[in-house]
């Protein structure tokens, strides 16, 4: 889940949530928009969310229960080309 996502669903603010994990209002206002938080704010954003914004929702990188962006299917070995040395 998104840290947006997130902290709308449940009511908070960018300046509360940044006082819980030690961060400004700013620093939020950019995790928010996507920049990656630094590992100490990481660590207390998994922390804090209990583990419902992770690092992968940084890089938009589908977690459990997200759906892959079309094309995106994972292929099976059958379905590539061999390797040639």
């Amino acid at each position: 889940m998104k840290l947006a996502d997130y902290l709308s669903r449940h009511g908070i603010t960018e300046k509360a949530f940044g006082e819980l994990i030690s961060a400004s209002q700013a620093a939020i206002n950019r995790y928010k928009r996507g920049r990656v938080p630094t590992p100490e704010h990481m660590r207390s954003i998994i922390e804090k969310t209990g583990g419902a914004v992770t690092p992968n929702d940084f890089f938009d990188v589908p977690g459990q229960g997200d759906e892959m962006p079309p094309g995106a299917e994972g292929s099976q070995s059958g379905d590539r080309p061999a390797m040639s040395d």
